[in-house]
C-alpha cells in the first residue's frame, strides 16, 4: 500500500489522505481515501483501522510505502506492526539530493 496525505488542495483546507494498492502487474487501484482534520498520528491511527477492519478479513501482511512523515510512519507502526515499511523513492531521491547538494 502507497500512502500520502496531500495539504491546501481544497477549499477547506484540510489533508487528503490516498491509499493506493499495486497489484504483481505494477498496475495501481485505489484502496481508500479520505479527508482528515489535521495530520496527527491520532487521525491517521483512526483511518488505518478503518481500513484494517476491511482487508483483516483477507491479509493483513503488507508492505507500506510512505512519505517521510512521522505521525503516518507511527500510526502505520502502530496498526500494521508486521507490515515492512519503506520510503517513497520518489522521496529518498529528493532527500538524497538536497543533503548530498555540498558533495
Amino acid at each position: 500500500m502507497m500512502m500520502d496525505a496531500t495539504y491546501k488542495t481544497n477549499k477547506y483546507n484540510m489533508p487528503f489522505l490516498e491509499i493506493v494498492g499495486f497489484t504483481s502487474t505494477n498496475m495501481k487501484f485505489f484502496i481508500g481515501f479520505g479527508f482528515m482534520d489535521k495530520e496527527k498520528e491520532s487521525n491517521y491511527i483512526w483511518a488505518l483501522n478503518c481500513l484494517k477492519s476491511i482487508i483483516d478479513r483477507y491479509d493483513s501482511s503488507c508492505v507500506t510505502v510512505t512519505d517521510n512523515e512521522i505521525a503516518l510512519m507511527n500510526a502505520c507502526e502502530k496498526v500494521f506492526p508486521s507490515a515492512i515499511q519503506i520510503l517513497c523513492k520518489l522521496h529518498i531521491s529528493q532527500s538524497i539530493f538536497t543533503n548530498c547538494r555540498g558533495c
